[in-house]
This record gives C-alpha cells, sequence and structure tokens, in this order.
C-alpha cells in the first residue's frame, strides 16, 4: 500500500498484513521517512496477551500521560486524544498479531474492538468524540502483522471484526 493512503481518512482503518517482521518493521521505518506529517509506531503483540499488557505497550508506545489509569475508559480517552503527538496522521502498527489478548477473554477482545474501530471512525470526522474529545479530521490507520494473515485462527481477537 502507498504512503499516501494513510493520509486518507477512508476506510479500511483496521489492516492485517502478511509482510514477515523484518519487511514490517521497514515498512514503518520508512513511513515517517517518507512523510514527515505521519506518526508511525510499531507494537509488540507478544506483549499484548491479556488486557493489562495490552494496555502497558499502547501506553509505553504512544506515550501516554502519567494519568493514564490502566483501563478501557482511560484507553479509550487517551487514543482518542494524541494531542501529545504532533502529526496529521497516525498509523499504529503491531507486530505478531497472533499474540494480542491471546490470553484474554471474549469479552476484552470485543471491548478492544470496539473502542479501535469507534476511535478510528471519530478520528475520520472533524467532530466531537462520544467521551466529549475534539480534534481536527485525521486518519488512524492500525495494522497488524501477521506471518500468514490468510490463517487467522478462530481465537484470533481480529476474526471478531467484520470484513
Amino acid at each position: 500500500m502507498k504512503h499516501e493512503f494513510y493520509l486518507t481518512t477512508e476506510k479500511p482503518f483496521i489492516l492485517k498484513s502478511a509482510l514477515n517482521e523484518n519487511d514490517f518493521r521497514n515498512l514503518f521505518n520508512n513511513l515517517s521517512l517518507l512523510n514527515k506529517e505521519i506518526y508511525s509506531v510499531l507494537l509488540n503483540g507478544e506483549k499484548m496477551k491479556e488486557k493489562d499488557s495490552l494496555l502497558k505497550e499502547f501506553s509505553a508506545q504512544l506515550h501516554f500521560p502519567d494519568y493514564f489509569g490502566e483501563n478501557w475508559d482511560a484507553f479509550d480517552e487517551c487514543i482518542n486524544d494524541l494531542s501529545w503527538i504532533n502529526a496529521k496522521a497516525y498509523v499504529i502498527g503491531i507486530l505478531k498479531g497472533e499474540y494480542v489478548l491471546s490470553l484474554a477473554d471474549k469479552k476484552e477482545k470485543q471491548t478492544f474492538i470496539e473502542i479501535i474501530n469507534e476511535t478510528c471512525e471519530a478520528w475520520a470526522k472533524s467532530d466531537n468524540t462520544d467521551n466529549g474529545m475534539v480534534h481536527v479530521r485525521r486518519p488512524l490507520h492500525i495494522i497488524i502483522q501477521y506471518e500468514n494473515a490468510n490463517k487467522i485462527s478462530e481465537s484470533d481477537f481480529l476474526s471478531e471484526i467484520n470484513e
């Protein structure tokens, strides 16, 4: 996918990638180099097997404020804000997506999916979000890397997303 896509507020917002880990890392290293308006960050799915570890990885890699409460409401608030990151577009990459919430129950997976879906939709609009945040219309895309994106197990959190 061309880097210009990441500057659009058009769907799909959440993508699967079958690039190997090195190629996926190179994609993210090049995104910010190709366009300084794009903020790209890589998260490690192996560090996000449960809700608590997922929240910590997002917090660490996206530099959530100190007041981040490490719960779904606080995650929703911070991922809908990102005012501390100066960018016109945000691209979040997740390496090893097969591990994301792999030890979590279905409710936790659904909550995460709802938050990221609603957040991506909200960033594509220039109005108030459900939690009262107001921001300029900006793209937010999330790309999840799998060694084989065509063989995602039923337990994978993305299997909940209708394509």
